[in-house]
């Protein structure tokens, strides 16, 4: 039950904003951009190993105490192999991103999919029937991990040839460090708190369901099957929603810096329309054929009574997308913090409270709900604030 929630705060805590504040040095041309990469890479590394030390130690206490399985320690460990290869990769991203590089994002990020993707078809649902559930979150993990692999191979393809790195670049450089902290700080707050919320998450989930007398093992299970199945499934249209909406940042920070407000309105109502189409479209396949689906994908049907009921909450979070990229754009990053902390706290409060009313495992089906429509309508008051719409 942590797995999911403990990578997502140990990756976001890694990257630690750094792929944004690499885009805007780089963009801006001002500082070299060897010595940007380097110094930052530096600081990642040491950041990486020190979360992956703390993981070491932290590992038996969250699986033996927070959770009561001790079997959760195997997979808890092989976050730390994902942790370092998510940071280098986001690195070499972010340079890509400032030099307005598109094509090398779309080669690796379609590659890394298509490895997860091959791997989890080809060996998670065998290892999930040869052992269980532990060891298919492991191998979920793994999958990750080579698809992080083929990320950094496909960036260093695109990287350019023949650079003459001097001694003094590879020298990590204070001053970088200390300007990239500045930016990449204050921009993961957002990030941070939705981490902590996912972190806290399974272990209130854990003592309100053993309260109304579910048992462990059925909790770890179900559990297991949303964040392990039928999250990743219901979350494979956010893969093209993120594309267009990353694509249409710069575009709409222009117009907004050159007072074209008209035309940023645009732009923001194009990429909402383009997220409603593509999540319309596939949400009604998967509303249709659920079955179908999970069978052809994992080899299963575990799951299958959560998603037309989850199917409403993620197509309405599929609008939170482009309204974000949008508050990033114009730099008003400060609100999605906010509202990020109100919809968090919120959804921890009806974990803890729904399942007490009789609701059982599906009081945490509506609260993710609970979160999705809170957080995707602040954002877009926020955003008709700001008179993007």
């Amino acid at each position: 039950m942590l797995i999911v929630p403990t990578s997502v705060l140990f990756i976001t805590i890694s990257q630690m904003g750094f792929p944004i504040a690499i885009t805007k040095f780089v963009a801006e041309g001002k500082k070299s951009h060897k010595r940007i990469l380097f110094s930052v890479t530096f600081m990642s590394l040491l950041i990486n190993l020190f979360l992956i030390i703390l993981l070491f130690f932290l590992s038996p206490y969250l699986s033996n105490y927070l959770v009561s399985s001790k079997k959760l320690i195997y997979p808890l460990l092989t976050i730390g192999l994902i942790i370092p290869l998510t940071s280098i990769s986001s690195i070499i991203r972010g340079y890509f991103f400032g030099r307005e590089k598109m094509l090398p994002q779309g080669v690796s990020n379609f590659l890394e999919q298509l490895t997860r993707f091959l791997f989890i078809i080809l060996f998670v649902p065998k290892i999930l029937k040869n052992y269980n559930i532990i060891f298919a979150v492991i191998g979920l993990l793994i999958a990750n991990a080579l698809g992080e692999v083929v990320s950094i191979i496909v960036y260093l393809f695109f990287l350019p040839k023949n650079v003459n790195i001097k001694k003094e670049d590879l020298k990590p450089d204070v001053g970088y460090i200390k300007d990239t902290l500045r930016i990449s700080i204050p921009t993961t707050g957002s990030r941070l708190i939705g981490s902590f919320s996912y972190f806290f998450e399974p272990i209130i989930i854990t003592y309100s369901l053993l309260k109304v007398g579910l048992s462990q093992e059925f909790i770890i299970q179900e559990y297991g099957v949303l964040t392990g199945f039928i999250t990743p499934f219901l979350f494979l249209p956010f893969f093209f929603i993120q594309a267009i909406s990353t694509a249409v940042i710069p575009a709409i920070s222009k117009a907004y810096g050159n007072n074209n407000l008209e035309r940023a309105k645009r732009l923001l109502k194009k990429s909402l329309l383009l997220s409603f189409l593509i999540g319309f479209f596939v949400n009604i396949i998967m509303f249709i054929f659920p079955k179908e689906l999970l069978k052809f994908i994992y080899k299963t049907t575990n799951g299958l009574e959560y998603i037309r009921y989850l199917i409403p909450f993620y197509f309405i979070d599929y609008f939170r997308v482009p309204l974000v990229s949008s508050l990033q754009a114009i730099g008003k990053t400060k609100g999605v913090m906010y509202n990020t902390f109100i919809s968090s706290v919120l959804k921890l409060i009806s974990l803890l409270t729904l399942p007490q009313l009789g609701l059982d495992f599906y009081g945490v089906i509506l609260a993710i709900g609970i979160e999705n429509i809170t957080l995707v309508y602040l954002d877009f008051l926020h955003v008709k604030k700001e008179g993007l719409l």
